[in-house]
């Protein structure tokens, strides 16, 4: 050892001896109080070893629902957590010949799982070969009915009183159907959708349905009902949504792929993820989260008092991003995932399930409260 080092560790050591021996042999650690401080706690669960492609809900328990398809069997199943661990069950088997199952999840006010897909197959010759399905579950297990035939990218809103709305898109039709008493009600509310079936659907504070579409020419159009009145509004912006949601005051906030072709040669597109808030003017002041090129955005967004946004980082790193006053935060559990995401936030948790290697996971972000005591439990002084 170096002769300084061990003389400077000598002189330490000597002069901890004699503090030792000049400290009043009365001292005794002693607690400081202190206020209890928040600390964000990440729990990461493997649900299904195959599954992926996730539709998320939380119930008032925090039970987490989800659907998700199983690529060994190819069926539709359905998965909660209670208090003794997950159970399953599959909900539909549309695998041999299956050419979309597509597919959504919601809870109602009597804590019920409900959920809308769609089928079409490969071979679409024989009545009931494309089936739009609706149904929720209760004590003697689903209660399933086809209510339509076929369709794309179906989505699904419940209101307060637990009635059912569903958009989705048929053919070039972008279609909101609702149930009124028995029946269901159909309404097409435009005729252009485009090739990549993009639709939303969401409620706003009073119940009234919102039908959010790409179509034919790229830009996207809100239809809103309004005592049994569609009006249609085009919207301005980019032409690829990947998310939206409502906030407190039935603003429409996105996250959106606002990327630019990259022409020439590989990569050959630059994608951006952005946030876009209802008060911007327009893309200069849209906030961007991440770009890379040639990325497969997979992202989701919900909204309590502020956005709050879940997505897979261009390396596949699960990032969980939220908003307050004072900016932006970032928050991300230790994960990775490689295909689609899906956010649900609680007044208490948030939840993310994702996917990596077909293998379903959820991510679960909770508060406990810690005494800093607890983290600097002692100081020596007198007593």
């Amino acid at each position: 050892m170096n002769k300084f080092v061990t003389v400077l560790l000598g002189l330490l050591g000597g002069l901890t001896a004699a503090a030792a021996l000049a400290w009043p042999m009365t001292a005794q650690p002693r607690a400081i109080p202190q206020e209890p401080i928040p600390v964000p706690v990440w729990t990461i669960e493997e649900v299904a070893v195959s599954g992926y492609a996730n539709a998320l809900a939380i119930d008032a328990f925090n039970r987490p629902h989800l659907l998700y398809v199983d690529p060994v069997s190819g069926a539709l199943r359905y998965a909660v957590r209670e208090y003794d661990g997950w159970h399953y069950e599959d909900v539909a088997d549309e695998s041999s010949d299956m050419l979309y199952l597509d597919y959504d999840l919601q809870i109602g006010p009597d804590d019920a799982p409900c959920l809308v897909y769609a089928t079409e197959k490969a071979v679409a010759s024989q009545p009931g070969d494309t089936r739009l399905v609706y149904g929720c579950r209760g004590p003697d297990g689903w209660q399933l009915a086809t209510i339509d035939d076929g369709g794309r990218t179906p989505k699904l809103a419940l209101d307060d009183f637990g009635k059912p709305s569903i958009a989705f898109v048929q053919g070039r039709n972008a279609v909101y159907m609702t149930r009124e008493g028995e029946q269901w009600r159909k309404d097409v509310v435009g005729t252009d959708a485009d090739y990549m079936n993009q639709i939303f659907l969401l409620l706003d504070r009073g119940g009234w349905p919102a039908v959010i579409y790409r179509g034919a020419q790229g830009q996207f159009r809100a239809d809103r009902e309004w005592n049994g009145v569609w009006f249609s509004t085009p919207l301005d912006g980019p032409t690829v949504y990947d998310a939206l949601v409502f906030d407190s005051v039935d603003e429409v906030w996105l996250a959106v792929n606002d990327g630019e072709a990259a022409w020439g040669h590989p990569p050959f597109f630059l994608a951006r993820l952005k946030l876009v808030e209802p008060i911007d003017t327009g893309p200069d002041d849209w906030e961007t989260i991440d770009e890379a090129y040639d990325w497969q955005i997979a992202v989701d967004l919900a909204f309590d008092s502020y956005p709050h946004l879940a997505y897979l980082a261009p390396d596949g790193a699960l990032q969980y991003l939220w908003w307050d006053d004072e900016g932006r935060h970032n928050d991300s559990p230790p994960a990775r995932g490689d295909s689609e995401v899906s956010l649900v936030l609680t007044d208490e948790q948030q939840f993310i399930a994702f996917a990596e290697a077909n293998q379903l996971q959820l991510a679960t972000r909770h508060i406990v409260w810690l005494d800093k005591s607890a983290v600097l439990p002692f100081v020596i002084g007198s007593p």
